[in-house]
Order: C-alpha cells, then structure tokens, then sequence
C-alpha cells in the first residue's frame, strides 16, 4: 500500500534568504525525509528485538511489510531518545552485519526489552 501526501510548499521572495522554497512539515507521523512512518519503525524495531535479523524478515513478509534484515538491525540499533533510569536485568548481544567483517553490539533491558545502547564495533579487513 502506498499513501500519498499532498503538503503545501511555499516560496520566500525575500532575496537574502538561503531557502528558496519549502514544504509543510509532517514531523509527528514522518520525519524529514525519512522512507517510513515512526509507527512502521516502531513495528519494525519491535520485531527486531523479539526476532533478530532472518526471523524477523520472514515474520515481515508474513505482515506485507517490504524491508531487509539489515534494516531490521539499523532499526535495533537507533539510540533511545529518553534518559536511562536504573536497569534491573541488562542483556548484550554481539553480532556480525556481513561474515566475518563488521561487527555490532547491542544492550537491552530483557524485562521492558528497550534498547539502552547499540553500536558498531569494528570493521575488519581480511
């Protein structure tokens, strides 16, 4: 399914101003220039953390959501937006984006399953 939006775009006739034109924003639902709505990403992100990677891809493709298990794993691994209280049970995973290359981590909270922190470790050259 596709949505289409129609957004008003506006022009600025001040000579001085850097932006020529512009659109009307719809950051609570999609965020500049973004290729997903948040609630899709939030869905995404979930199953991502339940499934890891190839499960969480088979288990999208069930929903007719189109998306990659790297996609999955770049959802995983969006920093949390709100502070981090005090964690009771913290969970790490390590895993590998292409064999053997690069490499990321994860930290999870497994009671509330919010992700607390998540990078990219090393990218090796063999």
């Amino acid at each position: 399914m596709r949505l289409r939006v129609l957004v008003r775009k506006c022009f600025c006739k001040e000579p001085t101003c850097q932006r020529k034109f512009f659109a009307e924003r719809l950051t609570p639902f999609v965020a500049p220039w973004a290729r997903a709505t948040a609630r899709l990403f939030q869905i995404v992100q979930t199953l991502g953390l339940a499934t890891r990677g190839r499960p969480g891809m088979r288990v999208t493709d069930r929903l007719s959501i189109q998306t990659s298990k790297t996609t999955i794993l770049r959802c995983i691994m969006v920093p949390p937006s709100e502070p981090i209280g005090k964690v009771s049970s913290p969970g790490i995973d390590d895993f590998s984006f292409r064999r053997r290359r690069t490499f990321g981590t994860i930290l999870v909270d497994l009671q509330t399953h919010q992700v607390l922190d998540s990078s990219q470790i090393a990218r090796l050259i063999l």
